[in-house]
């Protein structure tokens, strides 16, 4: 064994904000894959724990709320915000250059808010072109195989009283599950990484990295967790994962 010294990662790098013309870029992929899938219209759900797919084609994500991305081959997209994300949707440069159209839906809201000013879900869908010969994808979080499912194509992961919609609009053969179309480690549209993704990953990589060396460091015995997390120099932004504290009784 050998000592080595604690690796220096730096502490200046910077925050690399998606662009206008990534996002162009991301929307033109995906609709080249919607025809290469024989698709008319795709639906995007997002939600507090899965947004990762809003985020990659928009740049925006619902924090405590729910939200429905729909795209077709020539339109520019729609999303669906409840009250709380109205205001919220300006981190999207697609929005800020006014391709990204919005509707309020109030139902994603919580509960015993106002509700008033919303159409009906199916309304929505039939006003985006969606009809009995619309074949509409699905992304919400997972795919599955045959092994997973007899019905992998029709297993679809987002809220049943969306899907039920979607069905009574156009038919239940033609909403499928299509996150494979991000996800897929071959050929998925999230597989590969830009270099403003690379950028972006560094600058979190070294937050956290930089955090945990700081704990470490300042481990002393007889401190509780909420002493020594002190250390960790929180910035703010979002974690992937949860700092968890436990109460045990010896």
């Amino acid at each position: 064994m050998i000592q080595v010294t604690w690796p220096e990662f730096g502490t200046d790098v910077k925050l690399v904000e998606i662009s206008l013309n990534e996002l162009e870029k991301r929307l033109l992929k995906t609709r080249r894959k919607m025809e290469e899938g024989n698709l008319t219209h795709l639906v995007v759900y997002g939600d507090r724990e899965h947004f990762a797919n809003l985020l990659y084609l928009i740049n925006f994500d619902p924090r405590f709320e729910e939200a429905l991305l729909m795209i077709d081959l020539k339109n520019d997209p729609l999303i669906l915000v409840g009250n709380e994300c109205k205001a919220h949707l300006t981190a999207s440069p697609l929005f800020n250059a006014g391709k990204l159209r919005y509707e309020l839906y109030q139902p994603f809201s919580l509960l015993n808010q106002p509700k008033m000013d919303s159409r009906y879900l199916n309304e929505i869908f039939l006003s985006e072109g969606m009809n009995s010969k619309s074949r509409i994808g699905c992304a919400g979080w997972k795919y599955f195989s045959e092994q997973e499912h007899p019905d992998a194509e029709h297993a679809i992961d987002i809220p049943g009283y969306i899907t039920d919609t979607l069905r009574k609009v156009s038919t239940f053969a033609n909403v499928v599950n299509c996150n494979d179309l991000f996800m897929h480690p071959g050929y998925g549209l999230r597989a590969k990484c830009s270099s403003s993704e690379i950028a972006l990953f560094e600058f979190s990589n070294v937050m956290a990295s930089e955090g945990m060396k700081n704990l470490i460091f300042n481990i002393r015995e007889g401190m509780t967790d909420f002493e020594l997390v002190r250390h960790y120099n929180y910035s703010g932004y979002p974690l992937n994962c949860h700092i968890r504290y436990e109460m045990r009784r010896e």
